[in-house]
């Protein structure tokens, strides 16, 4: 799976990437399917990112902090609140990097994430639906 490309203008992952990605594997199943929903979640995190990234970014390090001072429900350990906490301190090219990997942590950062409620149910449907297929083709479902 490609990640950021380093050009002057990034070129970022699609959700037909991440249909590529899931048919390029022999026997996706259940848990897999989800993380792949989840980074076409993500994917649409990024644009709204890149549209307003003060606004989006105010608002993921308000929710770390209400999960850090118990303010709010968190199904997370702290541990993954600290590593999202470390990580919304970092430039917004690296955080669009996590939510675009494929590699183990960014997936477990994606299964606790403080972008909750940031695309529109919309974007959401757009996702499942360009997924969906995939899901529905897949052997072991």
């Amino acid at each position: 799976m490609k990640n950021i490309v380093q050009t002057k203008t990034p070129v970022y992952i699609t959700l037909e990437d991440i249909v590529r990605l899931a048919k390029s594997e022999k026997e996706p199943h259940g848990h897999r399917l989800v993380e792949l929903h989840s980074l076409g979640f993500h994917q649409k995190v990024v644009e709204h990112l890149l549209q307003n990234p003060k606004k989006v970014m105010e608002r993921a390090r308000q929710r770390v902090s209400e999960w850090l001072d118990g303010e709010q429900p968190f199904a997370g350990s702290k541990a993954y609140a600290l590593a999202w906490q470390e990580l919304l301190n970092q430039p917004v090219n690296k955080i669009i990097d996590i939510l675009l990997s494929d590699t183990p942590k960014a997936r477990a950062l994606r299964q606790t994430t403080p972008f909750a409620g940031e695309i529109s149910e919309e974007e959401r449907e757009e996702v499942i639906r360009v997924i969906k297929p995939f899901v529905f083709e897949s052997k072991t479902l």
